[in-house]
């Protein structure tokens, strides 16, 4: 950044017109006496002759007095969100337990879960995660949330589903 601009400082200088009494090395080595060519500064407070600088202190001087009261800081860049990596889950709801009981997924993942009753009416509720759902026999739902927060929360069957009913429960564990 600071190349381009100084590049750009000194093209600006040049368009305009200005121009230079400082000599290139090249220009002073090449004659016969170099030392006769450039006088050495006076050090009255006269004025004196120019002095020939090296390039780079020419061009830190032009940056200094054009950067003058202008921030040079770039704006932040859009940053696009991350997604978050997704886990999917077939989740088989029967006879009074889910398969698997247990799921464990990091914070921070999506979790797609797709859940399948084989028998009859069931539910599917875990409330941390504002999950709650019906499953048909033999029909497929499909449900996602992102796992935003560590901890073991319990899913359940929210549906009245038989004598067993009240022990179909697992854990989602989030790491």
């Amino acid at each position: 950044m600071t190349k381009l601009f100084l590049l750009a400082a000194a093209l600006t200088l040049v368009g305009a017109g200005c121009t230079s009494n400082v000599q290139t090395q090249t220009e002073v080595e090449s004659s016969a006496d170099a030392s006769s060519q450039v006088p050495a500064p006076r050090s009255d407070s006269g004025s004196s002759t120019p002095v020939a600088e090296p390039i780079d202190e020419t061009l830190e001087s032009v940056e200094t007095e054009t950067n003058a009261g202008i921030s040079t800081q770039t704006p932040p860049q859009e940053q696009t969100p991350t997604e978050p990596e997704t886990i999917f889950v077939t989740i088989v709801a029967k006879a009074w337990k889910f398969e698997p009981s247990t799921i464990r997924v990091k914070e921070g993942e999506r979790v797609d879960l797709q859940i399948i009753s084989i028998d009859v009416a069931h539910g599917f509720n875990l409330a941390a995660f504002g999950v709650s759902e019906t499953l048909e026999p033999g029909k497929t739902v499909r449900t996602s949330f992102v796992a935003d927060k560590k901890g073991s929360f319990p899913f359940f069957c929210d549906v009245f589903c038989g004598d067993g009913h009240g022990g179909m429960r697992g854990t989602l564990l989030v790491e």
